[in-house]
């Protein structure tokens, strides 16, 4: 091997072969390229090499094993290797493995030019060495001229070989020290040898290792730079043979005091590594001219490979200290996280006990309130009470608002995904403002073109929030003129859909400095102390997270004093689509419909809506229009057969309308006014008096503007005489007997006397225990339990009422009522057994609807209804051919896969099994509105938890009558007729 042998690359990149071969090029070296490993391995075992740069990611051989196996094999090539990763335990790693050097991706070709230098440099310097060797061997061959010679000379060989080995299978630094310095005493037959490491802070020499009488005294000391014959040997990087120190001025005669020794000859090799001398070898002896010139060429290559193994060592020390400050800082930053996470469960605790805390003294302010407000009283006492219960409404809406805002800031809310249709929410956000909205002479207008998909799952409460903040936000700052909800679709898979929100007002606008602020937490466009209107300004902040988290984002366009238009976009799923909408399956092609109104908006949804159900509609913006377009209509012999009029026209005003039309051989069913919310009571008797019964409240909603069409085109049943409005559920049965468990004594005082005033018989309980122990005593239909109670909570009370159910087969129904509005609470609530949730603070009206829904059936069990069908139209969105489909779905699939599995649970005794069957069935039967049915299941599925099968094959039985009963209910021919029209039709 030469100098002038080739270079092998090997690494499967053709464009680093070229950067290579650019780069190397000046060296004067032939390059040779591979890009397979197995072949580049071949190369190296066979073909004459001085040094090979070696990629470590091959793929089809790994670079570490190539390394591994020619290291064995062929040690004299020097070996670079090139990796993309810049790992410390990489390096190491290949070092540890025989590597000279190594060089990370993308490399400069300085760095790579120069350590192919280097490497060619150790060549030379092995060659050197080896030249040096052979030269030892003739001098020992001629000077001596005898065998013994040749085989000193063969030990000594062996020696540096084994030292050479030693070095490059260990990455202790005091280990490597230890094998020099003993290699040293073999070689040389020295008194004393030590290893001077230079300190990299001071430029020190100290002593790190040494051997021979007195060595432990010199381990640790410190030489000043350029002290002693050492110090110069690491100045000058020079090696020092001396006969005689004490014949040398720069000897330092401290070395024999400290040590005791009388030492005379020395020879000093200084450690050279890629940066330089890093210290010095050091050989004494205590007799004059113990050492010769000859014996550098012994010591400096064992020198010389020491100096690499040091280098090493000191680099895999460092690795060693940073991997364990790596993991102090992990073990920092895992401790800091656990704190993190304690303070975020802390701050949720403090969320759920605040949430407790405050809602329940703002129930009763509320609830009292209400109970006065149904009493006797003063004018100037009602109007105090009225504005205490506004005030007191007021300050919820804050306290939710605040809530609200600590819940997304703790990482705690949590969107839900349940069926809704986007109608009913967007309507039903417009009605809860259209009053505050009519009262300030304001038009609101929802537009929802009949191509956007309706029938969506996401969260519906919390889209709602969005949409009543916006509109709330567009009532309070708009002083006249009219505000408009907008959706459209601006993208649409077979599974998802964009839809594009926008609420636009004419109110006083926003200065565009402002814009950006006001999605800011606490911030107001205006923030002064003079300002108008008032706000915690947290809403907009609320907003936009639920926005964002529901894949959305929000942004206003606004100008100061024209108005402003709030945007926002959010990603829902689509539910599986029937196909059908209210009206697609009538042919209403050509009906003559007028519309009389006003506002422009209003007029186009209207045109929309008709024009999309096939009608052929005009329209006119005041009533002498209207009168103009209905006459040209009655002369042209095309007379309209719906006139929907505005019921607050300007200028002629819409009783004089309606005169006027009904002069005419009209039908007054043919008339349908449009009254805003606050118009409908004062003005219904003096159009009944003309014969005009039907009429809509602002803004109109589609499924009530279908039923008026179907009702005057006579494809509808007869029209009632009241108008059309959706209607609170009905009471329940008067004189049930109700267990009411709450704790806060001015909830317990509101709670009995509203549901004594509704004709119930009502015994309060203090807490869980009183609970139980009433249930023990006396029979009650409902009990009505507060979930945080002192001693025995209610989820704890409510889980011991179900395992005596289990037991009895008797079920009563449990309402839970709690301050606490999160989602985990509704899930905790539900797992517990309770059969429905409501959040307080709880109105009368709240507290009547949510029994009316619990308690729809007959109390007694045998004559109950298999089905509530309100229940479960409400559950499919209204959507009659959507449940009927999903009862079918179920009763062909789903049930007799449950029924198998609970069958196979009760053969093999597993109660896991069973369990598991008859929650999915609970879960299924409920959505269907299947009552009876789901509290057998239920039942069921708390025996499989106790793991009493005993008594579920029983109940098997009972669980199959029920699902018949379920499924005949369904197969009614007669069923659909028998729906109420705004549930066949709704959307």
């Amino acid at each position: 091997m030469t100098i002038s042998d080739p270079i092998l690359i090997v690494d499967d990149d053709p464009e680093i072969h070229g950067l290579l071969r650019a780069c190397l090029s000046p060296l004067g070296h032939e390059i040779v390229a591979t890009d397979n490993g197995r072949q580049g391995l071949e190369m190296l075992q066979t073909g004459q090499f001085s040094v090979a740069i070696l990629d470590l990611m091959l793929p089809d051989l790994n670079g570490m094993e190539i390394l591994r196996r020619i290291r064995k094999e062929r040690p004299e090539i020097e070996i670079i290797v090139l990796t993309a990763y810049a790992s410390l335990e990489t390096a190491i790693e290949a070092i540890r493995l025989g590597a000279y050097d190594y060089v990370t991706k993308p490399f400069y070709s300085d760095t790579i030019r120069s350590a192919v230098k280097r490497a060619v440099e150790k060549q030379l310097l092995a060659l050197e060495r080896r030249r040096a060797e052979q030269a030892l061997i003739r001098n020992l061959e001629d000077r001596l001229g005898t065998e013994e010679a040749l085989r000193q000379s063969n030990l000594e060989l062996a020696l540096l070989h084994r030292a050479s080995q030693t070095f490059s299978s260990t990455l202790e630094l005091d280990r490597v020290l230890a094998t020099m310095l003993e290699e040293v005493r073999h070689l040389l037959d020295a008194v004393l040898c030590s290893v001077w490491l230079i300190d990299p802070e001071t430029n020190e020499l100290v002593c790190r290792q040494a051997t021979g009488p007195q060595h432990e005294l010199l381990h640790g000391w410190r030489l000043s730079p350029e002290q002693g014959l050492a110090g110069w040997v690491a100045q000058n990087g020079q090696s020092l043979v001396v006969a005689d120190v004490q014949a040398d001025e720069r000897h330092f005669s401290g070395v024999e005091e400290k040590t005791g020794l009388p030492l005379r000859s020395l020879l000093s090799v200084p450690l050279r590594a890629k940066r330089g001398v890093i210290g010095v070898l050091q050989v004494s002896d205590t007799s004059i001219g113990r050492f010769k010139p000859t014996d550098l060429r012994l010591l400096e290559p064992l020198a010389a490979a020491a100096a690499v193994a040091i280098e090493n060592a000191r680099l895999y020390e460092q690795a060693q200290r940073e991997i364990a400050e790596r993991k102090r800082a992990e073990a920092a930053l895992q401790e800091a996280k656990n704190a993190a996470e304690a303070a975020s469960q802390a701050k949720s605790e403090f969320l759920a006990r605040m949430s407790h805390e405050i809602r329940t003294p703002i129930h009763g302010i509320i609830g009292m309130a209400d109970l006065m407000l149904d009493t006797p009283l003063a004018p100037e006492q009602r109007e105090y009470l009225q504005i205490l219960k506004s005030s007191a409404d007021s300050l919820m809406t804050i306290v939710n608002d605040i809530l609200d805002f600590a819940k997304i800031e703790a990482g705690r809310l949590e969107l839900e995904e349940t069926d809704f249709d986007l109608r009913t929410i967007i309507e039903q956000a417009a009605d809860m403002l259209a009053l505050r909205a009519q009262r300030k002479g304001l038009e609101l207008v929802c537009h929802i073109p009949p191509q956007v998909p309706t029938a969506l799952v996401g969260d519906p409460g919390r889209l709602r929030q969005v949409l009543l903040n916006l509109i709330g936000n567009a009532v309070k700052f708009t002083a006249q003129g009219e505000i408009v909800v907008q959706v459209e679709t601006t993208s649409e898979t077979e599974d998802n859909v964009t839809l594009h929100f926008s609420v636009r007002d004419t109110g006083i606008g926003i200065a565009t400095d402002k814009q950006e602020m006001i999605f800011q937490a606490f911030c107001q466009a205006d923030g002064s102390t003079t300002r108008e209107y008032g706000g915690t300004g947290l809403g907009l902040t609320i907003s936009q997270q639920l926005v964002e988290l529901m894949g959305g984002s929000i942004w206003v366009e606004s100008q100061p004093g024209v108005g402003s238009t709030f945007h926002f976009t959010v990603r829902l799923k689509k539910q599986p689509d029937d196909g059908r909408s209210a009206g697609e399956e009538f042919n209403w092609a050509g009906l003559p419909v007028l519309v009389i109104d006003d506002n422009a908006t209003s007029r186009l949804v209207l045109r929309e809506t008709l024009a999309y159900w096939g009608c052929a509609v005009t329209e006119a913006e005041s009533g002498p229009a209207g009168l103009q377009e209905f006459e040209r209509a009655l002369e042209a012999s095309h007379p309209f057969h719906l006139v929907l009029l505005d019921g607050t026209l300007p200028g002629m005003d819409s009783f004089t309308v309606a005169q006027a039309i009904l002069k005419h051989p009209v039908p007054g069913n043919s008339i349908a006014l449009l009254f805003p919310s606050d118009g409908v009571q004062s003005d219904v008797a003096r159009y009944r008096q003309l014969g005009i019964t039907t009429h809509l409240v602002k803004p109109v909603k589609k499924a009530e503007l279908f039923h008026i069409v179907a009702n005057t085109v006579g494809t509808a049943s007869q029209a009632s005489d009241e108008p059309i409005r959706s209607h609170p559920a009905t009471s329940p049965e008067s004189g049930l007997r109700i267990l009411l468990a709450e704790d806060n004594v001015a909830a317990q005082l509101i709670g009995k006397k509203a549901l004594e005033k509704a004709g119930h018989t009502v015994q309060v309980a203090g807490n869980g225990l009183e609970v139980l122990q009433g249930l023990e005593k006396e029979k009650f239909d409902v009990v009505l339990m507060d979930v945080e109670m002192p001693q025995m909570d209610g989820l704890e009370a409510t889980r011991a009422i179900r395992q005596r159910e289990a037991k009895s087969g008797h079920h009563i129904f449990i309402l839970a009522m709690t301050a606490y509005a999160s989602k985990e609470d509704r899930a905790r609530c539900l797992q517990a057994g309770v059969d429905s949730y409501l959040a307080k603070p709880v109105s009368p009206d709240k507290l009547r609807d949510a029994l009316a829904r619990l308690l729809n059936t007959e109390r007694d069990s045998d004559a109950a209804q298999p089905v509530d069908l309100e229940m479960a139209l409400e559950a499919a969105g209204g959507d009659w051919e959507l449940l009927r489909e999903g009862v079918e779905l179920f009763m062909a699939h789903d049930y007799p896969r449950h029924m198998a599995a609970l069958v196979q649970g009760i053969e093999l005794g597993d109660a896991q099994a069973v369990k598991a069957a008859a929650h999915g069935m609970k879960g299924a039967l409920a959505s269907f509105g299947s009552r009876p049915a789901r509290d057998v299941a239920q039942r069921i599925e708390t025996l499989g938890r106790e793991g009493d099968l005993a008594g579920v094959q029983g109940a098997l039985a009972e669980l199959e009558t029920e699902v018949q009963r379920f499924a005949a209910f369904f197969e009614q021919p007669y069923l659909e007729i028998s729906l109420p029209l705004e549930k066949k039709h709704e959307c």
